[in-house]
């Protein structure tokens, strides 16, 4: 078989062309440190690479859900504290103000003491967040939960839908406290009728009560605060249990987030051992070729004639 000096030509040219397609590649490869300079260069390693990138970003934006659910969730812990210390002074006033020790004059003073927790706790019910998005007003974030009128009456101008937070595939957890929850209504018996009643009635009767020197509405006080107190404790045990999921969630997230990362990175990065091997072949190749190239291309008939 015989080959024309412009096939010889063509193939050379061809071969030498992809070899130094190949050290490029090579070379961009260790430019980068990863093994996909292009798409088209390792199709499946792309195809693994944008799954595993994915469910990298997933992970993510778990993690940025919890870290913003975590953040609710101590402020949360802020305000129930605030309000469970001012209710126990509250109770403890009413214990006090049932003693025969206190007279009427002593009674006014811990009513001043009283309505200025009142006012406190409304204060706490509508607190804010840096947003300016009222937490304890359902998803009316942006209605002020808890307004009062001009006969001391409160009443709430939210709603009680639940808001929940995708914390994990198909695992979401709750992230706002309702005011029916956070201030629940109290069971209130007069003369063997049972009635309903808010907690800011329960409060505005035990001030009344204090003002008036009023022994029964002292006492009935001290049953009726006693029964607040515990749902909102409840409420905070609800809490805490809530941050330690979240806690543990981000620990999971976190651990399968490494790991995902290190699957990509087995998936990517390049083993610069084995490149500079590789590369060295290549352009051994290359020079090979090149010098095979140039004294074959100096064969003619005239220096076969000398």
């Amino acid at each position: 078989m015989k080959l024309s000096t412009n096939q010889y030509f063509t193939n050379i040219s061809r071969f030498l062309g992809e070899q130094q397609g190949k050290i490029a590649l090579l070379q961009a490869k260790m430019a980068t440190g990863d093994k996909l300079v292009t798409p088209s260069t390792a199709p499946q390693t792309a195809a693994r690479s944008l799954d595993l990138n994915s469910l990298i970003t997933r992970q993510e934006g778990y993690l940025d859900n919890l870290e913003r659910l975590d953040g609710r969730l101590q402020q949360e812990e802020v305000v129930l504290d605030g309000m469970r210390s001012m209710m126990g002074r509250m109770q403890e006033l009413a214990v006090r103000a049932s003693s025969d020790t206190y007279n009427a004059q002593d009674r006014q003073a811990m009513a001043v003491e009283v309505r200025g927790y009142i006012a406190e706790i409304i204060a706490l019910a509508n607190s804010k967040d840096n947003n300016g998005a009222y937490y304890f007003a359902g998803v009316k974030s942006g209605t002020r939960p808890f307004e009062v009128d001009a006969t001391n009456q409160v009443t709430y101008q939210g709603d009680d839908t639940r808001i929940t937070v995708e914390i994990d595939a198909g695992n979401k957890l709750p992230v706002n406290i309702t005011g029916g929850e956070l201030l629940p209504k109290v069971q209130r018996v007069e003369l063997g009728v049972t009635s309903t009643i808010s907690v800011f009635t329960v409060f505005n009767d035990f001030a009344t009560a204090l003002e008036s020197n009023d022994s029964s509405g002292i006492n009935r006080s001290i049953g009726e605060l006693d029964s607040v107190i515990t749902s909102l404790e409840q409420l905070t045990v609800g809490v805490g249990l809530r941050r330690n999921i979240v806690e543990n969630s981000r620990d999971i997230t976190e651990g399968r987030k490494l790991a995902l990362t290190a699957m990509l990175s087995s998936e990517r990065d390049l083993d610069y051992a084995a490149a500079v091997t590789e590369l060295s072949a290549e352009m051994l190749a290359l020079e090979a070729a090149q010098s095979s190239f140039a004294k074959i291309a100096q064969l003619n008939l005239f220096n076969f004639l000398r």
